[in-house]
């Protein structure tokens, strides 16, 4: 896929201006792909952007191809071979579609629509363009869906939406779109619980570092984060996860962007946190908070970052006013802005209310929650099951905490999470031995 005809300085001009316009410092928008240095050398028109840096740009300033680059933009086919089935809009231009596919997804006011309407109109599109041969504005529209269904918790279909992406890519396309699809795929497949398409993504992702000389980037680090966090998963040992998280950290400070590494130590103290290594973790988790804080993250990844800050902390049962601020602060901002709370951000509301002793409302909570109108499944609903369980426990509900647990643990070996389903079962046992004395 060859780049669309780019003018310097006239592309660098545009690119300032529509940053400037949006309020954004070269630092926002290079969040974690581009740094800024890259971003002034656009700028100053001493670099040309290739095709999948556009693709980044646009969607981080929400405009199309056309918009960034300033004049119409052929897509062209990511393969040789038209492999699409047919359109069944023949009479229509299929090339007037793909070109103005980014126009209609980032039109004016868009991000300002519901989210059940958003992701309709994106799907539509989406469907659309997979009835064309395949585009680049089928995989900007895709990655757009599928940040969209990460945002709502719908790790299956975001997984489909990847797979369809990666089906279509070749060895002769851009190698960052091929290491940023490996990789949300390899995310994807995590959080939908199919560790196998996780481990070969993976190894996709690896062999495109190794090609494309990727390392100590940005999608270095994206990679190296992900695999760690699947390999925690499958409960591999501590000793050979920590080579890992070495990588992971000395890629991150090869890099100029603080969200970067604010990221790194994310995945670094999440790791340690899991294996129970409180004192390692906190500093870890703590570094995280104060870059990351400070950073200019887009609110859905600021709500995420609290979530999951506040839950890790009320597994450590350390700092527990951070954890409690962080997660009042994720529940003011979901009930402001309108979104429905996501299941990891009721979960870690729940595990908070059974670590202070709010077994009642825990309990009320995960019951409304699994049976009420919100779709849980898989890790989540896991997750959900134990902490119930855990709620009931703590109100002498035996006989209830005991079926919750069991459910718990075999919907984790049925996801893959081996580690999580044997912490069910030991806690099981505990819990028969407490009855047998």
């Amino acid at each position: 896929m060859k780049s669309p005809l780019v003018q310097q300085p006239d592309f660098g001009e545009r690119l300032r201006k529509l940053r400037k316009q949006r309020s954004l410092s070269q630092r926002d928008l290079a969040k974690a792909r581009i740094t800024p240095s890259y971003i002034s050398l656009l700028e100053s028109g001493r670099r040309v952007p290739t095709l999948d840096v556009l693709v980044q740009l646009s969607t981080a300033l929400e405009v199309s191809l056309e918009t960034l680059t300033g004049a119409p933009v052929d897509f062209p086919e990511l393969s040789a071979r038209d492999t699409a089935p047919p359109s069944p809009h023949a009479g229509r231009d299929s090339a007037a579609l793909r070109g103005s596919a980014a126009d209609a997804l980032l039109a004016a006011g868009f991000e300002d629509l519901p989210l059940d309407v958003r992701r309709e109109r994106l799907e539509a599109l989406y469907q659309e363009l997979l009835a064309s041969p395949p585009s680049w504005a089928l995989v900007q529209v895709a990655f757009q869906l599928a940040q969209l269904l990460a945002d709502l918790g719908d790790a299956e279909a975001r997984f489909g939406v990847l797979s369809t992406v990666a089906g279509i890519l070749k060895e002769s396309d851009s190698p960052g779109i091929r290491l940023r699809t490996f990789t949300d795929l390899a995310a994807a497949a995590r959080d939908a619980g199919n560790m196998p398409a996780a481990r070969a993504a993976l190894a996709d992702g690896r062999a495109e570092i190794e090609a494309s000389g990727a390392h100590h980037s940005a999608d270095h680090v994206r990679l190296v984060s992900v695999e760690l966090s699947v390999r925690c998963e499958a409960d591999e040992r501590l000793s050979d996860l920590r080579p890992l998280a070495d990588e992971l950290l000395e890629a991150a400070r090869h890099i100029d962007s603080p969200a970067v590494l604010g990221r790194a130590h994310w995945s670094v103290g999440t790791m340690l946190a899991r294996y129970h290594q409180t004192e390692e973790a906190v500093p870890h988790l703590m570094a995280a908070r104060g870059i990351l804080s400070n950073a200019s993250l887009p609110i859905h990844e600021w709500l995420h970052f609290c979530t999951a800050l506040a839950s890790l902390l009320i597994d450590l049962d350390v700092e527990e006013e951070t954890a409690r601020r962080h997660l009042d602060a994720a529940l003011a901002v979901t009930e402001a802005s309108g979104w429905p709370p996501t299941a990891a951000l009721l979960k870690a509301k729940a595990r908070h209310l059974v670590a202070r002793g709010a077994a009642a409302e825990a309990e009320e909570l995960c019951r409304r929650t699994l049976r009420g109108d919100l779709l849980v499944r898989g890790t989540d609903r896991a997750q959900f099951c134990a902490t119930w369980a855990r709620a009931l426990a703590a109100l002498d509900r035996t006989a209830e905490a005991t079926e919750q647990m069991r459910e718990a643990a075999l919907l984790f070996e049925e996801s893959g999470h081996l580690r999580l389903a044997v912490e069910c079962w030991r806690w099981l046992d505990q819990t028969r031995d407490r009855i047998r004395s």
